[in-house]
């Protein structure tokens, strides 16, 4: 639900115009610190194969996304996505999330095909979608 609120702001606020560029900064000024840390702390103490910690790296991927950044956001994002399909499987909602935002990630960088393809893996067609059901 959090992640659904976070998304609907950050829309709202580019789709309105106003105040994109302070919602940038924050994001990249105070966000980006706080999850990296958050992040840190996940693979010291659960380890980085932890579904917990993979869900964290998920959300410093959208985070890196929501910037601009789908590079950085492929990468994390596919680290996720490998240690909750190993974890977690294939049909858990943690994974297919996962699965959408490496997807949403190579679409930002062009590479469509994948992108179309990583979503049929996964089921994310229509009501499946963990982002429209």
């Amino acid at each position: 639900m959090a992640d659904d609120t976070y998304d609907v702001f950050v829309s709202y606020s580019r789709a309105d115009g106003r105040h994109a560029a302070e919602i940038d900064s924050v994001l990249r000024d105070r966000a980006r610190p706080l999850n990296e840390r958050a992040l840190a702390i996940c693979e010291r103490v659960l380890g980085s194969e932890h579904p917990n910690t993979n869900l964290v790296r998920r959300n410093l991927a959208r985070l890196f996304l929501a910037t601009d950044q789908p590079t950085e956001a492929l990468a994390l994002g596919e680290i996720a996505l490998a240690a909750h399909d190993k974890a977690l499987e294939r049909d858990h909602a943690w994974t297919k999330d996962s699965a959408h935002l490496a997807a949403d990630a190579l679409n930002a960088l062009g590479r469509t095909e994948e992108a179309k393809a990583l979503r049929e893996r996964y089921g994310l067609t229509g009501s499946e979608d963990p982002k429209h059901t």
